[in-house]
């Protein structure tokens, strides 16, 4: 299954300034960046936060192997756009929520089912980008 990037979701998110076209060797050198840090995030301890940046590199992989990059403009509403926009079902919401309340020590451990619904978004993606030969 390799989802094709949604030419309106693009559009709106390049006229909100929440991503931006990249040239071919930008796609390359930050793709590297990117899985680097997958790299790490993945030989870490698993928490709730590791998954959710997890989850970030993820769809940041998936805009660059469509020639886009993410901008420092808002970027949880454009993870947020990207997993609804493919998986309208998921709770993308409670699993950003969960994340701000934990990030800012409100919460101590997430709700038990928005852990399972991150982790399940993390694998949706992981696939996504293993089917996608870069």
């Amino acid at each position: 299954l390799i989802m094709l990037p949604k030419h309106s979701l693009c559009i709106d998110l390049l006229q909100m300034k929440r991503i931006q076209s990249v040239s071919q060797l930008q796609v390359e050198l930050r793709y590297q960046q990117e899985m680097n840090s997958l790299s790490r995030l993945c030989q870490q301890k698993s928490s709730y936060l590791n998954r959710y940046d997890q989850l970030f590199r993820y769809i940041t992989l998936w805009l660059l192997q469509h020639g886009y990059d993410l901008t420092d403009y808002q970027p949880h509403q454009t993870l947020k756009a990207v997993c609804l926009s493919h998986f309208p079902n998921w709770d993308i919401e409670e699993v950003v929520r969960q994340r701000h309340l934990l990030k800012k020590g409100l919460k101590l451990n997430p709700e038990s089912d928005v852990d399972q619904e991150l982790q399940h978004c993390v694998n949706t993606f992981q696939a996504l980008l293993q089917a996608y030969e870069f």
